[in-house]
């Protein structure tokens, strides 16, 4: 009686979840989101600043962010200028994406009101989480729209465990924000697309356009929805599939977006989204809608009553020749108010997003995010699994678009070798396919020719002569084409920068999840049910297995997310903090900061101090400017008119500044590259040190290949294909433990070209001091730098190759060798507790702040004040800008 009771009971849990599948959905919906809160709050109480007891924000550039909405909560709004930045300038605070200091402001006022203890600084660092539940939720709701349930909720497992997407989607910067806006904007688009009244359709895609328009007022890329929204309306009217409601839904959000942005003068108006690459499509896209309705679905202008037009309906597709008309229109109107450089511009905007040849300006090629990525950079990032189910899954979603043609088979086949070159031809940098060599050209561009020829080449013919196939064309899903052209779109556009991970980590998603469930059901079809059941098993062993001699990719993303949060902590960390504390207590406020632009925004909001650059970029001339005039200057007088021209008081140098060395010296050089060269690290070999008679040879193996030319005997040594391979450093008395006893021999370096090696004598080497010699063949140093690994150490077991360009650089003199100098005092230094050194196989060092005294006699005259000041280079003809 009791079994049969439990039996029962069963039956009815199971019936219950039978007719109520949603309900599962939303339960494993809410599992994921639990999983994504408890990892992301695994490295909360890392982010505590000691000296203050506040919280501070993860990374370097979500600091302003915290320091813009701290004004909003005590003013109740932003100024105009921040003057703390770009001394004596000040910054204008609506040319970044401010509207992420509003939501953590009123967030923190919201929250406030049922925990009167939290603090902003908290609520700063849980924003992140409470947007990526949000994004996660709008994510499955626009998934199971279009799919259904299960891929919603794969996808949205994945994309909270994808490690290209972890890190950007923790920091309280802009970027989860904006992905949390973009997708509330992309769900209101897909209801509008499925509501059936005019007044529905209408009022979500104004609700689209609003969520639009403030994740572009978030972030910049917010554009790929325009974008995206744009080429799916001409890809709708080429292939004939442009519904009375799709027209709609598209003009009411692009109405309330431009409405939004003409209303606040975003980013300088409409023109300045019409001229840009990314959002002309949807311009182009209104465009094309008002000609269709005012020329052929109202004809507004009586045009039946002409033969051509007629001629021209019955002889051409409608919507290709709306598109023709609406091209030529526009040309007409480029020419007439930009000219005809308007043209050659789009072009080649066009085809740089198409086929990823970007030309980079100097300062944005040495941002790390700038980073041209590699089909082998996507595969160390995703894994060899996930990157073939994601490869596969834009496959599949191409064969269900097309599926119901009779030219499905040729079509995907044709497409696959397209995607597949396309994507291969730029697999690795020094790959057989790497993007740049003929063959790598060859393999993509015939690609994108001959797969553009068999379309078209298949259009006509299907219009002309095979009107059913024509007629199938226009019945795929509108739908389904917006999620294939996001997932093309993301796809292209992520092969041109490794910062763009981040937007393609969705789209890879649901082209995974699609395949996973794709290949699922078609297992399920297999009558043999024991090949059936061991390949399902297989496929989620694939995906959850826990064993590590075969992990899940599920499981491993897992696993690796959360050993990486368990001890994530702040870039601005102890060493930071620390000088903070002294720079707060020991400097007079209102003082101004000299550094690098990386560290703007942590002096500003951690040590209150006003700044000369930042990572906001405003004047890339300044960039300029602190590369050549400071860091690389040639001797310490130079720096003294651009630093006095921006009231600083302070020169802040960083060990960090040391790797950075190729990045600035490249910003700072003229057009022969004059300043550009790097400051490479060389390790103590012991096999091949010895002892002689009266001394030590100490053997540095490393490797720098020359950043100039180099003459000796008559013979020159070029950049690029010699370069010094190893250090000879001589010594007597090393084995005592005073440094200072020791008599230091000279250095030589090994230099090989070929099969050439020659031995050439240093200008100096740095121990303890600078150890210098009247003679010499090459005007570079050595700095002994010491080794730290575990219980071991060794002082002499490391050093750093500085070679003629560098070796006068203030960072040299001041930084690497502490010269002393009275006009740099220097007033703070940590080298006694964090030396320059090489510990645990990564190389740490110092931060030291000089407080600077000018000359008592220093002037400046009006026009060297605007040299300093003026935000373009004196001489256009240097082009230093360009790579």
């Amino acid at each position: 009686m009791e079994k049969d009771v439990i039996a029962l009971r069963k039956e009815k849990i199971f019936t219950f979840f039978k007719q109520n599948p949603s309900l599962i959905s939303y339960v494993l919906l809410f599992l994921i989101l639990l999983l994504t809160v408890f990892l992301r709050s695994q490295f909360i109480d890392n982010l505590v600043d000691p000296t203050t007891g506040n919280y501070i924000s993860l990374e370097l550039d979500s600091t302003i962010y915290l320091k813009y909405a701290r004004s909003i909560v005590e003013h109740g709004t932003l100024f105009d200028v921040d003057p703390e930045r770009y001394v004596p300038l000040g910054a204008p605070v609506r040319d970044i994406g401010i509207f992420t200091s509003y939501f953590i402001a009123y967030l923190y006022k919201f929250l406030h009101l049922f925990i009167p203890s939290i603090t902003l600084e908290y609520v700063d660092i849980i924003y992140p989480i409470i947007a990526i539940v949000i994004m996660t939720i709008f994510f499955f709701l626009i998934l199971r729209r279009i799919f259904d349930y299960r891929i919603a909720l794969l996808s949205c497992l994945l994309i909270n465990l994808l490690p290209p997407f972890l890190f950007r989607s923790i920091s309280s910067d802009h970027d989860i924000l904006v992905m949390m806006l973009f997708m509330i904007a992309f769900y209101f688009y897909i209801v509008s697309l499925h509501s059936k009244k005019l007044f529905n359709i209408v009022s979500f895609g104004l609700l689209s356009g609003v969520f639009t328009f403030l994740s572009r007022f978030t972030g910049g890329a917010a554009n790929i929805l325009l974008g995206l929204f744009g080429l799916t309306v001409l890809f709708s009217f080429i292939i004939n599939n442009f519904k009375d409601k799709y027209l709609y839904s598209y003009l009411a959000w692009v109405f309330s977006f431009s409405f939004l942005v003409f209303i606040f003068n975003l980013n300088g108006g409409l023109s300045g989204y019409i001229n840009s690459i990314t959002t002309l499509p949807a311009y182009f896209g209104l465009l094309v809608i008002l000609i269709y309705l005012l020329f052929f679905k109202y004809d507004v202008f009586k045009l039946h009553k002409f033969k051509v037009y007629t001629s021209l309906k019955e002889k051409f597709p409608i919507g290709l020749t709306t598109i023709f008309i609406s091209g030529f229109l526009s040309c007409i109107l480029g020419l007439l108010f930009f000219g005809p450089n308007f043209f050659l511009h789009k072009f080649t905007g066009i085809f740089n997003l198409l086929f990823h040849n970007f030309s980079l300006n100097r300062i944005d090629v040495t941002v790390a995010e700038n980073k041209r990525t590699y089909v082998i950079d996507w595969i160390s990032q995703f894994g060899w699994f996930y990157f073939l189910a994601f490869f596969s899954g834009v496959l599949a979603l191409f064969y269900a678009l097309v599926k119901k043609l009779n030219m499905r088979k040729l079509l995907t086949t044709s497409f696959s070798l397209f995607f597949f070159f396309f994507i291969f031809s730029s697999y690795a940098e020094n790959a057989f396919f790497n993007g740049q060599n003929f063959i790598s050209k060859l393999a993509l561009y015939g690609s994108v020719i001959l797969f553009s020829s068999l379309i078209l080449y298949l259009y006509f013919n299907s219009f002309y002569k095979k009107l059913e196939d024509y007629t199938l064309i226009s019945e795929v899903r509108y739908e389904f084409l917006l999620i294939l052209t996001w997932v093309l779109f993301m796809t292209f556009a992520a092969t041109g920068g490794i910062r763009l991970l981040f937007e393609f980590s969705p789209v890879t998603a649901i082209a995974a999840s699609y395949f996973i469930f794709y290949l699922f059901d078609y297992l399920w079809t297999i009558k043999l049910d024991i090949l059936k059941y061991a390949l399902v098993v297989l496929l989620i062993l694939i995906l959850f297995s826990p064993f590590s001699f075969f992990p899940g990719f599920v499981h491993t993303y897992f696993q690796s997310s959360y050993g990486q949060l368990n001890y994530i902590g702040p870039g601005y960390n102890r060493q930071w903090q620390m000088a903070g504390e002294w720079v707060r207590n020991s400097t007079p406020s209102g003082s101004v900061f000299a550094h690098w632009w990386d560290y703007g925004y942590w002096v500003q909001e951690g040590f209150q101090r006003p700044t000369m650059l930042d990572g906001g970029n405003f004047y890339g001339w300044w960039n300029y400017l602190m590369a050549r005039e400071v860091l690389t200057a040639q001797n310490l007088t130079q720096p003294f008119k651009y630093l006095y021209t921006h009231n600083a008081s302070y020169l802040l140098i960083i060990s960090d500044d040391i790797g950075k060395y190729p990045a600035y010296s490249l910003i700072g050089s003229d057009e022969r590259l004059d300043r550009n060269s790097y400051l490479p690290s060389f390790g103590l070999d012991p096999t091949n040190s010895k002892e002689t008679r009266n001394s030590t040879l100490l053997f540095y193996r490393g490797s720098f290949g020359l950043d100039e030319d180099f003459i000796y005997k008559g013979k020159v040594y070029p950049t690029g294909s010699a370069g010094i391979a190893g250090i000879i450093l001589p010594f007597s008395k090393l084995g005592e433990e005073n440094t200072t006893s020791f008599t230091v021999g000279q250095p030589k370096a090994i230099l090989v070209s070929g099969s050439t090696q020659i031995e050439l004598s240093l200008k100096c080497v740095y121990i303890d001091k600078l150890y210098t010699f009247a003679n010499y063949t090459y005007e570079g140093c050595f700095r002994i730098i010491p080794v730290f690994s575990g219980d071991q150490s060794n002082k002499f077991g490391a050093g750093m190759f500085i070679s003629r360009k560098v070796v006068n650089s203030l960072l040299t003199k001041l930084f690497l060798f502490n010269e002393h100098s009275d006009n740099y005092e220097l007033v703070y230094d940590d080298s006694t507790s964090i030396p320059l050194a090489v510990y645990n196989g990564r190389q740490i060092g110092p931060l030291k702040i000089w407080k600077i005294h000018y000359p008592k006699n220093l002037t400046l005259t009006d026009k060297e004040k605007e040299y300093y000041l003026r935000g373009d280079y004196p001489d256009k003809n240097l082009q230093l800008l360009k790579t």
